[in-house]
């Protein structure tokens, strides 16, 4: 089988079209098939009804050709039916129901390639078109009465006109490229449209309506520049635009919401900057200084949080590998606590009883399910038809500076003669986490007879906020030390062969990929998927807006270059011994491909039996269909190629 396929040196620009025939033949007869792992739906934003009757949910169609397609779907109480409620084969999203429960907006791009707001009324009837905008819509929120409704927006890029174009003169200024989201409001009845803050270069990328509806908290800035966290919290007036300042976090912010009497303001936020909204504070409107309610007692990465009354919170947290639920009263007590064994919550909804949530477990997609406070059941059957994979085992080990490391470990169903060889999967981040949710890279190689460890090494979230920031300024050491700590376990319990390791992952994981094997000869086959190996260029090349991010894990390479240096891959490549896979997409803006390209040149130089892999139009996640499954079975065939 292996004769069929040669690697060479040379660079593969994918045209997967007439790769992939040639790739998909060699596990004909397998049970596990990469394109069967594509048949998922994923289900978000739920949103229960007003009155609790009913349930809108987004269904994202299984990826056709390069198409991701996703209509709002609904579940009602009274008929117990679940049924999908707007036109397939568009891409709609984000439904909204007005205070009355009688009509839905949602998002979408049914007319326009950019997404517009549709009103659709319970009565009966299509969607109407309520917003016209050449701006991008990001998200939008109905006011208390009804009347109007806010959205953000971003500006449409400006295009030199065709007569700049014809004679060359298209110079592109990049202070000029930045499109900074803004603020509007549009009549339901009326239609009249108004900016806030049009003038003074306003960015806002958070805002709540007010119970009064005739005023927003926003988190704003003025300062255009995405790269530095420069949002400050104001209360401004729908009309005028009066604006009072509520201070500026200590760190970024998410999640906006005021309670229902409008006197407290709260979000997921963090202290001493960084690096990602953590817990949830509550602040007075007033403009108090702000206070940590769940940091003292949770302690766990919120997700999402609901005000159920005046001072009561519906909370959602990740808590290891999975998710548990909390109701906390704003004086910081919890009133409830449940836990959801094997199970994973992408998101939660409530109203009056109603309860209701999109959970998944390592065997099975996500689906919706809903609890009326004395039982809770699952109200989709999306994948009937989905494959049988295997549930992982939880594994846990002390590393080396005593912290508990939490692994999921997948071993093949059919009977196996131990030692296997291991394949260990780091996830993305630093700042994620392994999770109970269908890993198509565990699921497919465990099928094929590996051992695959998953561990959330330190830095990953679900295991309180030090954990997240254990590995600082410190990439490629302490989390590097995890990874091998959990392999040598399972070599010690003889699960492991010790001759047959393998490494990989994406993003964090692809850089953690890379920096293994400089380090160590040990592993004998890597897939680097869209690293980071060159800190300092990445820093400087990346998506400017998550540029605070990595400041606030590393510095900055214009004040201590040599640190950046230190923790580059790049910087060890001449070490590499370990045959090397690297997959990116083409217009990655978050690991761009030039850190691709530095790697695997590195890699040549030396001698190392390596594969770069573009995948054209796509960034930094791959979403079209024969991509994905290239990426599934180049992954595969490589680590056979390799281990097995």
């Amino acid at each position: 089988m292996h004769q069929t396929h040669e690697f060479t040196f040379k660079i593969i620009i994918i045209f997967v079209a007439l790769m992939s025939v040639n790739l998909r033949w060699a596990y004909a007869d397998e049970t596990l098939q990469a394109a069967e792992l594509l048949k998922q739906y994923r289900l978000s934003e739920a949103a229960v009804s007003p009155d609790g009757r009913r349930v809108a949910v987004v269904v994202t169609e299984p990826v056709q050709g390069d198409k991701k397609r996703s209509s709002i779907w609904l579940y009602e109480r009274t008929s117990d039916v679940f049924r999908r409620l707007t036109t397939i084969g568009k891409k709609d999203r984000s439904p909204r129901w007005a205070p009355d429960g009688q009509t839905l907006g949602f998002l979408s791009e049914r007319e326009d390639q950019t997404p517009q707001i549709f009103l659709l009324p319970m009565s009966g009837g299509e969607g109407q078109r309520l917003s016209s905008t050449d701006a991008t819509i990001g998200s939008f929120k109905w006011s208390p009465d009804g009347r109007t409704i806010a959205y953000l927006a971003k500006p449409k890029a400006a295009t030199p006109n065709q007569q700049n174009q014809a004679s060359k003169d298209d110079e592109r200024l990049a202070s000029e490229d930045y499109k900074a989201d803004q603020l509007w409001t549009v009549g339901v009845k009326s239609r009249e449209v108004h900016e806030l803050l049009a003038k003074g270069g306003w960015t806002v990328s958070e805002f709540a309506w007010l119970p009064n509806s005739e005023q927003f908290v926003i988190a704003a800035n003025n300062t255009r520049k995405p790269e530095l966290l420069s949002d400050e919290l104001y209360v401004i007036d729908r009309e005028g635009g009066k604006m009072r300042g509520l201070g500026k976090p200590d760190g970024p912010v998410q999640g906006l919401q005021v309670s229902p009497d409008g006197k407290t303001l709260a979000y997921i936020g963090v202290s001493d900057g960084g690096p990602i909204p953590h817990d949830i504070y509550l602040q007075s409107i007033t403009g108090d200084a702000p206070r940590n309610l769940t940091s003292p007692i949770i302690d766990r990465l919120i997700s999402k949080f609901v005000w159920r009354k005046r001072d009561s919170i519906l909370i959602l947290a990740g808590e290891g590998l999975g998710s548990t639920l909390y109701r906390m009263n704003t004086a910081g007590k919890v009133t409830r606590r449940q836990n959801f064994p094997g199970q994973l919550l992408w998101d939660v909804a409530s109203n009056g009883d109603l309860l209701a949530s999109v959970r998944s477990s390592a065997t099975m997609p996500p689906e919706l399910w809903i609890s009326d406070g004395q039982k809770e059941r699952q109200v989709s059957s999306l994948h009937t038809s989905f494959p049988k994979l295997i549930a992982p085992q939880r594994f846990v080990y002390a590393n080396t500076d005593g912290m508990t490391i939490e692994a999921a470990l997948f071993l093949p169903a059919e009977p196996h003669n131990s030692p296997l060889p291991l394949i260990t999967l780091v996830h993305g981040g630093p700042a994620g986490r392994w999770s109970n949710r269908v890993n198509d890279w565990a699921q497919l190689l465990a099928a094929r007879g590996y051992a695959i460890l998953t561990p959330n090494i330190r830095g990953s979230v679900g295991y309180g906020l030090s954990f997240v920031r254990s590995n600082r300024r410190d990439w490629g050491g302490g989390d590097f030390r995890d990874v091998m700590t959990g392999i040598d376990a399972l070599i010690d319990r003889g699960i492991a062969d010790p001759d047959r390791l393998g490494i990989g992952g994406w993003s964090y994981g692809g850089y953690m990929s890379a920096w293994a094997i400089t380090q160590t000869r040990r592993f004998k086959a890597a897939v680097i998927g869209a690293p980071m190996t060159d800190l300092a260029v990445e820093y400087g090349t990346e998506k400017a807006d998550i540029n605070a991010y990595d400041t606030w894990f590393l510095g900055t390479p214009y004040e201590n270059l040599d640190d950046f240096i230190r923790m580059s891959p790049l910087t060890y490549v001449k070490n590499v011994r370990t045959p090397a896979l690297i997959l990116v997409g083409e217009n990655d803006p978050i690991d761009p491909l030039a850190q691709n390209w530095q790697f695997y040149r590195g890699l040549r130089r030396y001698n190392v039996e390596t594969e770069l892999v573009i995948y054209p139009r796509e960034l930094h996640s791959i979403k079209e269909e024969l991509h994905k499954l290239d990426v599934l079975e180049r992954m595969t065939l490589w680590f056979d190629r390799f281990l097995n």
